[in-house]
């Protein structure tokens, strides 16, 4: 201290203490280590302080817990919501070094059986890489760590000044970890036990811990607690859940007929890694309950139980099963005799005995043995070990009935998925059962459990004219409510990609032999094809019966007006033109017959191709010529990009014909006139022709089934616009023959481009 004060400036000890809010002996230590300066004044030289230099003190100490309580804050806003125990534990402690001035700050995990603690995460500001070496190593027993013991028993936070002189420290440990001064403070659960500690290390030389270190020590781990404990709860609830789960997979084995081995060594695995057990074994009794015989196991260092009998007698610990009938635990220590020789050959430290109970009856027993430890099991351990027995039992109560039952299913089973329908099947209150593979593939799935109420939209079902199909109108749904037998109905399905199919079917209630309703049946079968045909031949027949009468009528009127002529005295050549026209009329009836002939022939596979190797290019210039003979409106160009002839193996006179079909249609549907374009190029191996023309083009939404028989586009009408619209489904047909692709590579309102390849040879 410097400067003069009068003695109303200056504190004594215990005063500047108080003020302080520390001990005299922490102040001491302050005046020590420099922070504090002190002199001897008055009459009778107390030690004395300044008031400026204590208050100073005072306001840097406010300003390092402000600061630190604020970090504390943004800590405990950051884990508020998290449930993961590892980010939990790395932000809490990740604070802790930087609000405690530590060198290290760790938090351990205390085992279940409470033997050792595992590091959760750890930090080491000193030198960062050496974390994983410190705080990341295999567990450390707690009887090497008095002050963890310390920390199990005591809620208060033990503080080592320095380890090498504290009786709860371990010297060699801690030099082990270079540690000399520590803050330890255990974490505990909603029931008040220990599941944590939080280590708070210096590192060097002794750090002189103050109150407001241990303070804010205690507020983070006052975080980490909650946090943790939340956490561990979220997998316990975790836990509990799957617990559940494999509860409820054991009943479904039970009751769906699954193979009893199966259903044991699900069991018993699943009871050996829900209680963390070294291995599991499940032995069953026979019905006379004279001898045992292994069922199932897992993980046994010395497999071979499974199928072995030995006399009930023979087999340890059946005499506490008997007596106790319920789970118990069991150490080395408390047997003795032939259970402490079962123990120590199984090479095991403890063993959890779980007795299979059939209606208050033993009929079987399930281990889970501990090689070298004896864990520290909860109540719910041995709740969910005697849930998972019981139903254990009842599979072997029961295994005998469902066998035959699940053989009788299988084959009724088998006959419905071989079905060449589908069937669908609804319990009583109409929940669907069953849906055979036929079904489910004509709907795109296969719901169980649905309701009448969700039929529709659960198996996408609509109206044939596409309006809701009202759930409680379907055919299932009267079969299984109102008793109704429901014949031929159909509706349309919509699958997952938007294509729809139709479906017919007939429903029929079912009944047992007393008359009791049990369900009902739905036999479907796809008719989308059927329809399809249907509707494809009601348009055959109208765009035939239209494309013939047309020609015959013409016909039948210039016949008829030529005999008129002739009966008049009439020149026979004035007649000559109206018999062209006849023969014009005849050719094109020819055509379309040809064309449809053709469709057959491809359909059958009896279509003859004479195939010969032609250089391409004189081909496209005929068509080109045939194209121009038969327009005024149109100028045709056929342009080559070829340097070497492009040979083809082809059939001349059926490529003509693609040719014509396409320039034809080019032709009809550029009702304005203008250009077409054969444009005719080499790609690698291939020869390719594009015919571009100026016509109307293709609707967007037509042009997947442009190349589909008798289709026609929505924007051609059938009264401006001739033709059965099968040029083109038997021009691609013919081009695929010739192992060539014919496609619309482009499409707009001024005109539409085809693309034709065919292989070089």
């Amino acid at each position: 201290m410097t400067g003069h004060h009068s003695l109303s400036d200056m504190l004594t000890l215990r005063q500047a203490a108080s003020l302080l809010g520390v001990q005299p002996q922490t102040l001491r230590r302050w005046e020590s280590e420099g922070k504090l300066s002190a002199r001897r004044t008055g009459p009778r030289g107390l030690r004395r302080y300044a008031r400026r230099d204590v208050q100073r003190l005072l306001q840097s100490q406010d300003v390092r817990v402000r600061n630190a309580q604020q970090v504390v804050v943004e800590v405990a806003r950051a884990i508020s919501g998290s449930l993961d125990l590892h980010a939990v534990a790395k932000t809490v402690v990740e604070a802790a070094v930087r609000v405690v001035g530590s060198d290290r700050c760790a938090i351990y995990l205390v085992s279940a059986d409470r033997t050792t603690i595992e590091p959760l995460w750890g930090t080491d500001v000193t030198d960062p890489a050496s974390a994983e070496r410190l705080f990341f190593p295999n567990p450390i027993p707690i009887d090497a760590l008095p002050l963890v013991r310390h920390a199990l028993q005591q809620p208060q936070p033990l503080v080592i000044d320095d380890t090498e002189t504290h009786p709860l420290s371990n010297p060699e440990l801690f030099r082990f970890f270079e540690t000399r001064t520590v803050i330890n403070v255990g974490l505990r659960g909603p029931d008040g036990e220990v599941f944590a500690v939080m280590p708070f290390l210096w590192t060097g030389q002794p750090h002189s811990v103050r109150d407001d270190d241990v303070f804010l020590a205690q507020s983070l781990a006052a975080l980490a607690e909650v946090a943790l404990s939340n956490a561990r709860l979220f997998e316990e609830i975790e836990q509990e859940r799957q617990r559940a789960t494999i509860i409820n997979d054991v009943v479904h084995d039970v009751h769906g007929g699954r193979d009893l081995g199966d259903t044991l060594t699900r069991a018993i695995k699943s009871l050996v890694q829900q209680l963390h057990a070294d291995e599991g074994a499940i032995f069953l009794i026979d019905p006379q309950g004279t001898s045992i015989v292994g069922a199932a196991e897992t993980h046994t260092h010395s497999a071979g139980r499974v199928g072995v009998v030995a006399p009930l007698q023979s087999v340890p610990l059946v005499a506490r099963v008997v007596e106790h009938q319920r789970p118990r635990l069991v150490t080395i220590q408390e047997t003795e005799g032939n259970e402490r020789q079962w123990f120590e050959s199984l090479q095991i430290q403890s063993s959890l005995y779980v007795p299979l109970l059939a209606q208050g009856k033993l009929v079987g027993i399930a281990f889970a043995n501990y090689r070298n430890r004896t864990p520290h099991l909860k109540a719910r351990d041995t709740l969910f070990a005697d849930a998972l027995a019981a139903q254990c039992a009842l599979a072997m109560e029961r295994v005998q009935l469902l066998e035959s039952a699940s053989a009788r299913a299988a084959e009724l089973e088998a006959v419905i998925a071989q079905m060449q329908e589908g069937v669908i099947i609804a319990d009583r209150d109409g929940r669907i059962v069953l849906v055979n593979e036929y079904a489910a593939q004509l709907h795109g799935t296969a719901k169980l459990g649905v309701a009448p109420d969700d039929y529709s939209e659960a198996y996408h079902l609509s109206r044939l004219d596409g309006t809701p199909y009202p759930p409680l109108e379907l055919p299932l749904s009267r079969a299984v409510l109102q008793g109704e037998t429901v014949s031929n109905a159909e509706w349309r399905i919509t699958l997952a990609d938007g294509s729809e199919v139709i479906a017919s079917g007939s429903a029929t209630p079912l009944a047992g032999a007393d008359g009791t309703r049990l369900g009902a049946v739905l036999v479907v079968r796809d008719v989308t094809a059927r329809r399809k045909l249907e509707a494809e031949k009601d348009q055959f027949l109208s765009v035939v019966s239209h494309e013939l009468r047309t020609p015959l009528t013409t016909i039948k009127g210039l016949t008829e007006l030529a005999v008129r002529r002739i009966d008049r005295g009439v020149n026979p050549a004035a007649v000559l033109g109206s018999l062209h026209n006849v023969s014009k009329q005849v050719r094109r009836m020819e055509g379309l017959i040809g064309d449809l002939l053709d469709i057959r022939r491809l359909e059958t596979g009896t279509l003859p191709l004479d195939c010969q190797v032609h250089d391409l290019w004189p081909l496209v210039e005929e068509a080109r010529d045939r194209a121009q003979a038969i327009t005024d409106r149109h100028t045709i160009e056929a342009q080559l990009d070829a340097m070497k002839p492009l040979r083809v193996y082809v059939d001349k006179g059926r490529l003509d014909q693609v040719f014509d079909n396409i320039l034809s249609n080019a032709i009809k549907y550029s009702p304005d006139g203008g250009m077409i374009v054969l444009m005719l190029s080499r790609n690698d191996d291939q020869a390719v022709l594009r015919i571009s023309d100026q016509g109307i083009g293709i609707p967007e939404q037509g042009r997947e089934q442009l190349f589909e028989r008798f289709y026609r586009g929505a924007n051609v009408p059938p009264s401006e616009y001739g033709g059965l619209g099968i040029g083109l489904a038997l021009s691609r047909e013919i081009v695929q023959r010739h192992s060539g692709t014919l496609i619309l590579e482009g499409t707009s309102p001024r005109g539409s481009t085809f693309q034709l390849c065919l292989p070089l040879v």
